[in-house]
């Protein structure tokens, strides 16, 4: 076995940009720190914030979680777990079962809300009666569902698990497709819409699945290993996330240089003022005259569903 660069334990990761092999004791240290240092540079997250953590049950979340219960007692904030249950059976019954078992864990209760309960269907018969992919469809009602607790309830912040992996292929797409709008949105922080939307950010911005799997192993941290089974090998942003593995192993430290660029420059992009409002239906944040979510259910469901959520959220038990 390989060394550790730190110590005599067996590495249980090499993380080429910073020239580092670490022991699973090591690693947690550096994500920490690393972690810790993304929460300060993009002020993501302020002494006394009440922060809704999105925990789907995979590696990258379930990360997530646990550093940011290992920071939030030295840098005074609160952690509560999210977790939707998108109705995609065994997928989510497993999913659902990971997120209880690491809240335990943690000495953390968390949130679940059942999709099924709310609107009557699962993603994928949502997805299926709108017409629509099932990846497009559940990003949005992901989006909505944690939006509309976190603002309820009173959160100031909502922390999702992208990771530096996530976010360089979006960009790299971006560039492609040439979708300077999206380019524009390109950020570890999206801030706080007074009464429409609390504060959503990305402490994983800076962090390498490569380096978040070996955490999540090494610890015996509960996740989901299995994709979800709607999920789609053959799109342009998964080619661009097997370009930038390739690239990333021949030059350490270039998805980082890109997403870092991105954020420097993305106010020279188009979109980058778009102005936001109230939507007509539920009343949260929206970019025209009715939300992502009331839109996508009215056209599946016969009519927008937006209040019946924001009634769920206001009936959740924290602590």
């Amino acid at each position: 076995m390989v060394r550790c660069s730190l110590c005599d334990r067996d590495a249980v990761v090499r993380i080429g940009y910073a020239r580092l092999r670490l022991c699973r004791a090591h690693l947690r240290e550096y994500l920490v720190r690393r972690v810790r240092r993304t929460i300060e540079r993009y002020e993501m997250i302020g002494q006394g914030d009440r922060v809704l953590v999105a925990v789907s049950g995979g590696k990258d979340s379930s990360a997530m979680l646990s550093l940011l219960a290992a920071l939030s007692g030295e840098l005074g904030f609160e952690v509560v777990p999210f977790h939707l249950d998108l109705g995609i059976g065994s997928y989510s019954e497993a999913s659902r079962r990971a997120v209880e078992e690491l809240s335990g864990m943690l000495g953390l209760k968390p949130l679940v809300v059942s999709v099924r309960d709310v609107l009557g269907v699962g993603v994928p018969e949502l997805a299926r009666r709108a017409g629509r992919p099932a990846c497009a469809v559940c990003g949005v009602v992901k989006r909505y569902f944690l939006n509309a607790a976190a603002v309820v309830l009173g959160f100031d912040v909502v922390a999702v698990g992208h990771t530096a992996d996530d976010v360089s292929a979006y960009v790299l797409k971006a560039f492609l497709t040439q979708d300077w709008g999206s380019l524009a949105k390109t950020s570890p922080v999206n801030e706080a819409v007074d009464g429409l939307a609390a504060r959503r950010v990305k402490p994983l911005f800076e962090v390498h699945e490569k380096e978040i799997l070996a955490y999540v192993l090494s610890w015996g941290l509960p996740f989901v290993g299995d994709a979800c089974p709607y999920a789609k090998l053959s799109t342009l942003v998964f080619d661009c996330r097997r370009a930038l593995a390739m690239l990333e192993r021949r030059r350490p430290g270039l998805r980082l240089s890109l997403i870092r660029g991105v954020v420097r420059s993305r106010g020279i992009f188009p979109g980058s003022e778009e102005p936001v409002r109230a939507c007509s239906e539920c009343g949260l944040i929206s970019s025209g005259e009715m939300c992502s979510f009331c839109h996508l259910t009215a056209s599946a469901l016969g009519e927008p569903m937006g209040a019946e959520v924001i009634e769920c959220s206001s009936q959740l038990s924290i602590g």
